[in-house]
């Protein structure tokens, strides 16, 4: 007899508080943002920003899609820095872009005092090369209750996993 009752699906968390993704595809978009003027007016605008699509492994056997949401922007400014006290370490935070350029090892922190037009270009080239990459994530259900990806926990485990099997 068939069932209408179905599993909810969420992420495979390993022991390491990981999850197993193919990050599926970098590409550019546009968001839009609402900035509040006043009490009764609002203004809307549009910005540039890259869109990250992984699939993530899901306890049903299906694959959740997430997606990652970045400005364009490689800052070498911190934006805050956390810890120092009681034996934690310094942590320096970068925008969201930086941080998983970061964290996928696309750049050196020590290079981004020294970024040029050249490295820009190089760096856009390694994010189209990104695709079908196997990565290990941290994944969390965010106040809206939709699973999300902290891009400093993004780390890559085997690159273009399609290449691989030809």
């Amino acid at each position: 007899m068939h069932s209408n009752l179905r599993r909810a699906n969420r992420p495979i968390i390993g022991e390491d508080g990981l999850a197993s993704a193919t990050l599926k595809k970098v590409s550019l978009g546009t968001g839009y943002k609402k900035e509040t003027k006043g009490k009764r007016s609002f203004e809307e605008y549009e910005y540039e920003r890259y869109e990250f699509y992984f699939e993530v492994q899901g306890v049903t056997g299906e694959y959740l899609d997430v997606k990652l949401y970045t400005g364009t922007v490689i800052n070498d400014e911190p934006v805050r820095t956390l810890g120092k006290g009681r034996g934690k370490a310094e942590k320096t935070l970068y925008n969201r872009f930086t941080t998983l350029c970061l964290s996928l090892g696309l750049i050196k922190e020590k290079e981004l005092q020294i970024i040029n037009n050249a490295q820009l270009q190089k760096l856009e080239a390694d994010l189209n090369d990104l695709k079908n990459t196997s990565v290990k994530v941290k994944i969390e259900k965010n106040e809206d209750g939709y699973y999300q990806i902290d891009p400093a926990s993004v780390k890559i485990t085997n690159k273009n996993i399609e290449e691989q099997k030809k």
